[in-house]
């Protein structure tokens, strides 16, 4: 079952506002059921919000709910009210992946191999993933990666392009934000670290996408270029982040550019480590670990669902409570 038929099973429709194909609705008036399945946003979505309430001589007469895996409570200041409600549930992060990936049938994670050291693949182009691919190029990383940047300026700058654009492997099929499912695998697969800068990686708050949690299900170690706190926020997740492997201070710094400069070194400092110091049976079966965590987050995000059905229900039956009247 994909995670679409999912939301359909319990009754959600996407919900129909331009980019927001990333929010699904169920209605039982008075009461509005909104999920959040991806860690993507649009900034205005509260605007949008607003819009769902309905008035009876000057009341509000409609109760919202909005569950994401996003964590920003103050993005709703202005609708914190009886009537509307965000809830915070991070599993709802492990919903998208059911629609590309066949959790009854995944393949088995093999013994690592490493080609490459790195995986490092960008296909949108923003500033913070420039600035890192121009430290690949200058210090001579990207014939140690599987590397890309693609230019693509969808939801991107222009300015962010690099001149000619770089990818130094061979695919089986292009990749684009077109083919979404794409963003679940990776073109290679015999590397030991996944560098990614997040999308949301220099705002207050952690904002993760499938690009944090890939790894943990395909056998890898995830190097992150993130908010503060995105690497205990992944341990709270039950995953292992190789804190034995990476010196992770990086991850404790609030200036974006020292952040920043402390990731480098730290891709300095391992690339600069021989691939024969790696025990590779004790990692094969730290990415079981991790996998198997994915797996229960996964499970964790269905049951979410008949949990939200189980609030929905409680809320419909003491709708007065909540409306006030």
């Amino acid at each position: 079952m994909t995670k679409l038929d999912i939301l359909l099973e319990h009754g959600f429709e996407p919900w129909d506002i331009p980019y927001l194909d990333f929010i699904y609705k169920k209605v039982n008036e008075p009461v509005v059921t909104l999920i959040h399945w991806d860690a993507d946003y649009y900034k205005d979505v509260d605007k949008d919000i607003v819009k769902i309430f309905e008035n009876e001589n000057g009341l509000v007469s409609n109760i919202v709910t909005l569950y994401t895996p996003d964590c920003r409570q103050n993005w709703f200041g202005d609708l914190n009210t009886r009537k509307f409600r965000s809830v915070f549930l991070p599993e709802l992060l492990f919903l998208e992946v059911q629609r590309w990936v066949d959790f009854d049938n995944l393949p088995i994670l093999t013994r690592p191999r490493i080609q490459r050291k790195f995986m490092f693949l960008n296909n949108r182009s923003t500033f913070w993933r420039k600035r890192l691919f121009q430290f690949f190029e200058d210090n001579n990383l990207l014939d140690m990666s599987y590397a890309s940047y693609l230019n693509n300026n969808i939801r991107g700058n222009k300015e962010d392009n690099i001149e000619h654009l770089y990818k130094n492997f061979m695919e089986y099929k292009a990749y684009a934000d077109i083919y979404p499912n794409v963003a679940n695998f990776y073109p290679e697969s015999e590397f030991l670290f996944d560098v990614c800068v997040e999308t949301y990686c220099s705002e207050q708050f952690i904002g993760l996408t499938e690009k944090s949690i890939k790894p943990f299900l395909w056998g890898h170690i995830p190097l992150l270029y993130s908010a503060k706190g995105t690497y205990r926020y992944l341990e709270d997740l039950g995953f292992d982040v190789f804190r034995d492997i990476l010196d992770l201070g990086f991850d404790n710094e609030t200036d974006n550019t020292i952040r920043m400069w402390r990731f480098q070194q730290e891709i300095l400092r391992l690339s600069r480590i021989d691939n024969s110091v790696y025990d590779l049976d004790m990692l094969h079966a730290r990415f079981i670990n991790n996998r198997n965590c994915y797996i229960k987050n996964v499970k964790k995000s269905i049951e979410a669902l008949d949990w939200i059905d189980q609030e929905t229900n409680f809320i419909f039956e003491n709708k007065e409570q909540y409306l006030g009247f």
